[in-house]
């Protein structure tokens, strides 16, 4: 099967408002509407969604969509959030395209490239080169080129904050290996969180077939956690009319 698992369980903090973040408005259509319309137009006919705060009304926004929705309680991070879709998907087999609830600017046409590429490994992420990268994990590769880990900007060396190849939080995973990877995660990080950038590590160390490939704009992958951040998306779909 081919499935998307679309991370939609965030506070919203700093968008000052107890509306659930992906259920505010840009162009005249909510953040997740978005993504879920750059999904299906990607090929995907499948969708879980993980849910949390405000998910009553996430769910009855969308219930006459082909979803499921699974809830992720506590707030624990992108890995603990992707490992509550196991009931769900766990004794499935395929692939799973995991993105975020919060990004409106998605291209369909990347997203289809991505899972093309995607398609010859176990674990996959994609990067793009942004020469402002503050705030995104930063994409870490050897001497040679070769991927060898996503270390969150919290987390990353002097040296590791230069690097412009970031984590768009667009990862393509094949199942049920998802699940294998992410019980072998841990919290022992700055924010006490269970990353799912860190299944790129443990695919590593496994030997699996992993690989970040670089690919569309930087634009598209604009995370909306502010409303200044919600104008910069309404500045970018417009701009593609």
């Amino acid at each position: 099967m081919l499935v998307s698992i679309i991370l939609a369980a965030g506070l919203g903090k700093r968008m000052q408002s107890p509306l659930p973040k992906v259920l505010h408005e840009v162009n005249g259509k909510p953040l997740f509407r978005w993504v879920l319309d750059a999904a299906e137009a990607s090929g995907i006919r499948e969708h879980v969604v993980v849910v949390g705060h405000g998910r009553e009304l996430v769910e009855a926004q969308f219930a006459a969509e082909n979803l499921q929705f699974a809830i992720q309680s506590d707030q624990l991070g992108t890995g603990h959030a992707v490992r509550m879709t196991q009931p769900i998907l766990g004794k499935e087999h395929g692939m799973a395209l995991i993105l975020c609830g919060d990004t409106p600017c998605l291209n369909s046409q990347t997203l289809s490239q991505f899972l093309k590429e995607a398609m010859e490994y176990d674990v996959a992420v994609l990067s793009s080169d942004t020469q402002n990268p503050f705030g995104y994990g930063r994409i870490l590769r050897d001497g040679y080129g070769v991927l060898t880990a996503i270390r969150e900007h919290r987390d990353c060396s002097d040296k590791e904050l230069l690097t412009k190849e970031i984590n768009t939080g667009i990862y393509a995973v094949r199942l049920p290996l998802l699940f294998q990877l992410l019980s072998e995660l841990s919290c022992y990080n700055s924010q006490g969180e269970y990353y799912l950038t860190d299944i790129i590590e443990v695919g590593i160390r496994k030997k699996l077939q992993v690989e970040a490939f670089k690919m569309g704009n930087f634009n598209e992958f604009l995370g909306v956690n502010t409303p200044e951040q919600l104008l910069e998306a309404a500045a970018v779909l417009g701009g593609r009319g």
